[in-house]
């Protein structure tokens, strides 16, 4: 005879939860750091103006987070999803935090 495991009813809806978020927030924060990053380049070095690199770096802003959101539900588990928004975001974060440090001198 052969042996089932079974699942709980809500682990399902928890990994579908967790990749909601994930594609929510994560996406946000991936978005605002490659605009913030694009915004701060631009600004470091063209002679764009502060103002017309925010709105510069806004625009690509919206296209991350679309493809934020769509990895997130494209990864094969939520761990993935998660791995998928979290690396990017960290490795843009050094870049960003250098050139805010950079931009006040």
């Amino acid at each position: 005879m052969m042996s089932f495991t079974t699942r709980p009813a809500w682990r399902p809806a928890l990994a579908v939860l967790s990749r909601l978020i994930a594609a929510l927030f994560g996406g946000y924060g991936l978005a605002v750091l490659s605009g913030w990053m694009i915004a701060l380049l631009l600004v470091r070095f063209t002679d764009t103006t502060r103002a017309d690199a925010v709105l510069t770096g806004m625009l690509p802003g919206f296209l991350v987070f679309a493809c934020a959101a769509l990895w997130t539900f494209a990864a094969r588990d939520s761990l993935r999803a998660w791995l998928g928004l979290l690396v990017p975001a960290a490795l843009m974060a050094l870049p960003v935090w250098l050139l805010w440090q950079g931009a006040g001198a």
